[in-house]
């Protein structure tokens, strides 16, 4: 069969149709794994990666000879490549499908497609120096898109500092429960200069709705939320906006790919830095790109979530050249299954979790030994993190502003490893999944340790009062300013459930979608009734539909 395109026209051409076909797929593999729905723009971004993969392997195999080792490639890169991605996980996940067959049936199929484009006869390439400007040109973009690489990072410039700005930081730490976070050295060391939250808790068990909470200060069962795209749908006025009204800088670098703009975080905010934010990484490629390090492979530079060091690093730079006053806001996700290890922070003898352990991991059965080995690999990448937190926290103290610096380190929710017979988070409202850590370091605020329960949504109102009156008492230290310390799920995985959770002095009470209550810690019946009635105060106020994935978000 002979076509009349030289070898990188047809490249183009063959990648706009595999780009067509990804972007028809991406909404249901997305749907498929709870994980956010993308905007048009991001979705043509997918086909213009296509277009420009298989127009340079075209380039690079244009001469005759090369042309038909280039097809192959083509499909090998093209079609089966989104095979792969898009169709191997379903199968084994929802059909049960075994990875041998899949691969052998894979294997077939390229086999098949060779041998027909054996066939094909394509006419001489023509500009070819057009061509391989044009794809060394877009293959430069879309690289630096999937690196998501902020260029004002790299721009020379002076920051407006001045002593005496209020500047404020605040860092999420994803995935980090309380009684763990305890053993970081660099956290407890900023601790003792600040005030530390012995018993804090997230109202989800989950990362969007607990950075829903505290950057609006709404508790997140009283906004309606839409689970396919995976946004509370009302208009709620954000801390940036805040801090942008009084004419501050605004920055966010937030590793979690969950937390983005598309899902309604980005309101007020001048930078928003996320991971695998372009829409190259939601391609095929992108996606079997950042999920290597599941399947006990190298970590890819691209498309893949920022560990602590690149939010440690993309912070100090920004810092460096940000106008004060200024807003950061962080989130750190390497407590968040993976569990992943950076190298460098690697101790001897360790081993990663192999593929095999992290799929009984979610799905049974799980051994003691596993959960523990398991819970020994979050403990490694939280003190990995721990490191960056310790180079993030000298940068801060070396700032002239420092003195006049609100530092607030959080916790979103924790995570379980066989608690109660449960694995990962957002499918329970028990204690190590809701327990957090909470730092707070203020001007003019001593160090000291606070026992009794908070929920750390009131971090909001406490950032209000830091921006309109400098040194007044924290929202969090009065005891008639504090919210219910009340905790939501609702999930749709296997089955529809959801259950509340309140907190009244050393107890916690846990009221099912039918009813069922139980009790943990010390509950004497006046401390139940308060708990009690704190859920239904909640119940109450309850709006909109709380839907999630629970299991597997991210992956």
């Amino acid at each position: 069969m002979k076509v009349r395109l030289g070898f990188p026209a047809f490249g183009a051409v063959a990648g706009l149709a595999v780009g067509l076909i990804d972007a028809a797929i991406l909404p249901m593999s997305l749907r498929t794994r709870g994980t956010p729905l993308l905007p048009p723009h991001a979705q043509l971004a997918v086909v213009w990666m296509w277009v420009t993969v298989l127009a340079a392997i075209a380039v690079i195999f244009c001469a005759r000879r090369l042309q038909r080792v280039g097809l192959a490639v083509m499909l090998v890169v093209g079609p089966g490549l989104i095979l792969l991605s898009r169709a191997a996980e379903p199968l084994k996940t929802f059909a049960h499908v075994p990875s041998t067959l899949i691969v052998l049936v894979w294997l077939g199929l390229m086999i098949a497609g060779a041998f027909a484009l054996r066939r094909l006869g394509l006419a001489p390439t023509r500009r070819l120096g057009w061509w391989v400007t044009a794809a060394m040109i877009s293959s430069a973009l879309v690289a630096l898109a999937a690196a998501d690489v902020r260029m004002n990072d790299w721009l020379p410039r002076q920051s407006a500092a001045k002593n005496g700005n209020r500047n404020v930081v605040l860092v999420f730490l994803d995935t980090t429960r309380a009684d763990d976070a305890a053993t970081m050295p660099m956290l407890s060391r900023f601790a003792q200069e600040a005030v530390t939250f012995d018993d804090a808790w997230a109202p989800a068990p989950w990362t969007v709705p607990s950075h829903f909470a505290v950057l609006t200060g709404v508790d997140p069962w009283r906004a309606p939320f839409d689970p396919e795209a995976r946004r509370f749908t009302a208009e709620m006025p954000m801390l940036a906006q805040r801090f942008h009204a009084r004419h501050y800088a605004t920055a966010a670098i937030m590793a979690n790919p969950t937390v983005t703009p598309e899902t309604g975080f980005g309101a007020g905010f001048d930078e928003f830095t996320a991971s695998r934010g372009s829409g190259v990484c939601r391609s095929a490629i992108g996606d079997l790109l950042s999920r290597l390090w599941l399947h006990s492979l190298p970590r890819s530079p691209l498309c893949g979530w920022f560990t602590a060091s690149e939010v440690t690093s993309r912070a100090v730079r920004f810092m460096r050249r940000a106008d004060r006053p200024f807003f950061l806001t962080l989130n750190y996700m390497d407590a968040h299954d993976p569990y992943y290890v950076s190298p460098e922070c690697r101790p001897p003898g360790f081993r990663e979790l192999r593929h095999s352990e992290r799929d009984a991991f979610a799905a049974g059965p799980r051994s003691p030994a596993l959960l523990g080995r398991v819970h020994d690999q979050y403990r490694e990448a939280m003190r990995c993190m721990d490191r960056s937190l310790g180079t993030l926290f000298a940068a801060l103290q070396r700032d002239p502003d420092y003195a006049a610096t609100t530092v607030i380190v959080v916790g979103d929710h924790g995570e379980q490893f066989g608690e109660f017979g449960k694995v990962s988070h957002g499918n329970s409202v028990y204690r190590p999944v809701l327990r957090v850590p909470l730092i707070v370091r203020a001007t003019g605020q001593p160090a000291m340790h606070v026992t009794t329960p908070v929920s750390i949504t009131d971090i909001h109102a406490t950032l209000l009062d830091l921006l309109a009156t400098p040194g007044q008492p924290l929202a969090l230290l009065d005891p008639a300013r504090r919210r219910d310390v009340v905790s939501f799920y609702a999930a749709q995985h296997v089955r529809r459930e959801s259950a509340f959770s309140a907190v009244a002095g050393d107890c916690q009470l846990i009221r099912d979608q039918d009813g069922r209550e139980t009790l943990f810690g010390s509950c004497p019946p006046p401390v139940v009734s308060r708990a009690s009635e704190a859920i239904a105060r909640a119940k109450a106020s309850q709006r909109g539909n709380a839907e999630f994935r629970s299991i597997g978000y991210l992956q």
